[in-house]
This record gives structure tokens, sequence and C-alpha cells, in this order.
């Protein structure tokens, strides 16, 4: 069966079987001799002959293609529309990763530093500008704001680098609201060590000041809080030798 099927007038029909023109109400083909008997066209309704898998008259499949019949422009369009998409986000993540972008790890600890990996993924330079050590209510610590050991506090793209952090002491908590009285450190090396009812969480929060990003509103740069939730056990050795050794009075 021919797949060229020529312009139609409401006079003429394609013959089911070859595709040739013929009158509208013809029981036979004038050319290949076919009996024009079939079924619907589910588009159209024109006869067309058994089993065939395209209508001659409206050219629309009848399997499951007919539901996914859309015209070529409007293909074009949606694949130019689909490429235009791809290339925003193609590009969005370029101007991100042309950006800072920090995260850190506390790696270890010695009886006077906290020890951080640090690293940049992304093309610009940041400066770390803030340290705070937060502990739970299972340590009688009051949190600490921690300081640089030394005073290069910027962060460039590439490896991860070492940062060390410090303070001069950890105050402990007093026993009672309004008393001189304060928790001791033999207490606060039990409680570290003991974790009966688990490991005892801490959390660093470490302030970065990002370049700007694309989709980022505020003025630029800006400063951003990264965080690091750890086990107190994980850095003992740190806590115990800031703790000033003094009687719990």
């Amino acid at each position: 069966m021919s797949n060229d099927v020529a312009d139609t007038s409401p006079e003429e029909k394609p013959c089911i079987e070859c595709a040739k023109l013929i009158p509208r109400r013809a029981t036979l083909c004038t050319f290949c001799k076919s009996a024009q008997v079939g079924t619907p066209c589910k588009t159209c309704q024109e006869r067309i002959r058994y089993g065939s898998k395209r209508c001659n008259v409206c050219e629309s499949y009848q399997d499951w293609r007919r539901h996914f019949s859309v015209s070529q422009a409007a293909l074009a369009l949606l694949i130019a529309l689909f490429a235009v998409i791809a290339n925003l986000f193609t590009a969005g993540s370029y101007l991100a990763g042309r950006e800072s972008n920090t995260t850190f790890k506390v790696s270890s600890n010695d009886s006077k530093f906290l020890y951080l990996k640090v690293w940049n993924t992304g093309q610009k330079p940041s400066t770390l500008t803030g340290f705070r050590l937060k502990f739970s209510d299972h340590l009688p610590i009051e949190n600490a704001t921690l300081d640089l050991a030394a005073d290069d506090a910027v962060i460039v793209p590439g490896n991860p680098i070492k940062i060390a952090v410090t303070v001069k002491e950890l105050a402990l908590t007093l026993l009672k609201v309004g008393g001189k009285e304060r928790h001791g450190k033999p207490e606060v090396k039990a409680l570290i060590d003991k974790q009966d009812q688990g490991p005892i969480m801490l959390t660093l929060e470490v302030d970065v000041e990002e370049s700007g990003h694309l989709w980022n509103p505020t003025s630029r740069p800006f400063v951003a809080t990264r965080k690091d939730t750890f086990s107190a056990d994980r850095i003992s050795k740190f806590i115990l030798g800031r703790i000033p050794d003094y009687d719990a009075k």
C-alpha cells in the first residue's frame, strides 16, 4: 500500500488499499479493484481496511500512537522549550559554582585546640567570621565563643585545609541559680565517660562570609551559618583541657 496521499476534495477519498483517489461513494477501487469495506477510522470515521495501522484519509495511527499525535511544529516547540530549560539550569549551576561554597567538620582535638577540616567547593574565597561551641543540658558547661588560633580565616577554593580554634577557658555552670559554687571538672569527665543513655551531643557553629549567589536577593557577600554535630567524647581532651583546675567552690 502506498503511503503517498493526495489532497482530497469533498467528492473523493483515498482507496483503503492503494491510497489513490476514488469517488467518495465508490465501493470498488477503479485502480486496484479492492472492495472499499473495512472498519471505521478511530479518528475521522472513514473506512480503512481491516488490520490497518494508519488511516489513508487523516493519516492518524490506529494503535496507542494516536494518543500521542503531536504535530511536527508542536513537537519542535516542545523540544526547544526543554532545551531552553536545560540551558538555564546549566547556566545557573555554572554561575552558582563560580561563587564560594564552604563546609567544615571537626576533625581532631588536643588540650588546647579544636581542629577543623574546612573546604570550599566554589570558585571564590570565603571568610570564617565566628565560632560557637554549644553544649547540651547533659553537661554543666556554658556555651562558648571560640577564636581562631591564627589570624588567617580566608578559605580559598581547592583542597581542604586545617583550621585551629580555641578558648581561654570553658566556664562551668553554677550549682544553684544566684549561688557561687560551680560544678567540678571531675564531674564533667565522669559524665562524658559514662554515656549510660548514649553519647552527649554537642554542636559547633561557624559563621561563613560567602560570596554572593545568583538567586540570593540580599547584599553580597552574605553570612551563612554552617554546623557540625558530634559526641562530647570526640573532643574530651579539649573540654577537660579548657576547664580550669579548681575545686567546686
